[in-house]
């Protein structure tokens, strides 16, 4: 059921990405969880207030681990422009919050955006995830968005909420 909406979804059609995670959702595997909060984000961030609602819904069905895969997977598809327009930095700030959460693939991740952002940009992008995270109160002493040295970023988990709303803005061409 869920495939028939896969391609709208994809193409950014909200109605879609709405239906595909009510789909995954409905199926109550784990797996389809992470699969739903992911597209519940997204259709969020393309303005649906019911896809908003359901995702808050779902946060309580979702481990700790889940919530940093679909922190994960929205980075992925804010890199890849996959159900809403690419935007590096906004990629770059969520793979911030899904390393705070506890994904070990999110430091990679932002290695290979951090090669094709400018500094600025990447101060950009630590700037809202900071934000985000500070507006939810989940920097503690021991878990906050580090300043930027080389190639590290945050150090260890923080966090248990998923839904940022991280403005988004266009990369220049």
């Amino acid at each position: 059921m869920a495939e028939q909406y896969l391609a709208p979804a994809k193409a950014g059609d909200v109605q879609a990405e709405i239906a595909l995670a009510d789909s995954y959702a409905a199926s109550g595997k784990d797996n389809d969880l992470v699969e739903a909060g992911t597209w519940y984000i997204v259709a969020g961030i393309n303005g649906s207030q019911l896809a908003k609602q359901r995702a808050t819904q779902l946060t309580g069905r979702l481990t700790p681990f889940q919530i940093a895969q679909i922190r994960f997977n929205v980075g992925k598809m804010f890199e890849d422009g996959v159900g809403i327009g690419p935007d590096l930095i906004s990629a770059y700030s969520w793979m911030i919050l899904a390393q705070a959460a506890g994904d070990v693939r999110a430091q990679g991740e932002q290695s290979k955006i951090a090669e094709i952002l400018t500094p600025g940009e990447v101060s950009e992008a630590r700037h809202r995830a900071q934000l985000w995270l500070a507006g939810h109160k989940l920097i503690s002493r021991t878990h906050r968005v580090p300043a930027p040295n080389k190639k590290s970023l945050i150090q260890s988990p923080a966090s248990s909420t998923f839904y940022p709303r991280l403005p988004s803005s266009p990369r220049p061409s």
